[in-house]
């Protein structure tokens, strides 16, 4: 007879593939996002500049890697990101590095993408997600035009709720 879980441990999550920026974890099916279940941290803190406000996403750099390249970071920059706060890869919360307030990393790994093609990537934390950013993965032979076009400007802030 198996010995009973751990109440205190948390079930372990069943594996799914990684988004093609690499993925961290996959979230569980039964938690939703933000959840404390069989964890010890505090809710998240709100995003964005009024409590109840998403993380604002204004820019990725690169936004555009060629299939098989090395591992890069991705730089996300926006406002209102907070130490919980996630980077979704087309669907898939990343291994996140909060950096500040206006700045969150990844690892992005083109090598193990097989698929040219846009993908949504967005910043996620209790209070909802961000407005999805394109990154793009080309094909090797398109690589030399891609690299050579000017970067998409960031985009501008989202107008902030009023505090009452």
């Amino acid at each position: 007879m198996a010995a009973p879980q751990d109440p205190a441990k948390p079930a372990p999550a069943v594996a799914g593939q990684p988004a093609p920026g690499g993925g961290g974890s996959p979230a569980s099916i039964n938690e939703p996002p933000g959840s404390t279940i069989g964890s010890n941290m505090p809710p998240a803190e709100g995003g964005g500049e009024g409590e109840d406000d998403p993380p604002d996403l204004l820019d990725l750099d690169p936004d555009v890697a060629t299939i098989g390249d090395a591992d890069l970071t991705l730089t996300c920059t926006g406002e209102g990101f907070t130490a919980n706060s996630k980077i979704v890869f087309n669907g898939g919360e990343e291994n996140t590095v909060f950096v500040s307030e206006t700045t969150l990393t990844t690892i992005v790994k083109p090598s193990t993408a097989s698929t040219a093609g846009e993908y949504p990537v967005l910043v996620r934390d209790a209070t909802g997600d961000s407005e999805p950013l394109s990154f793009e993965f080309v094909e090797p032979a398109r690589a030399a035009t891609i690299k050579s076009r000017p970067k998409k400007p960031a985009r501008a802030p989202k107008p902030k709720k009023k505090r009452k």
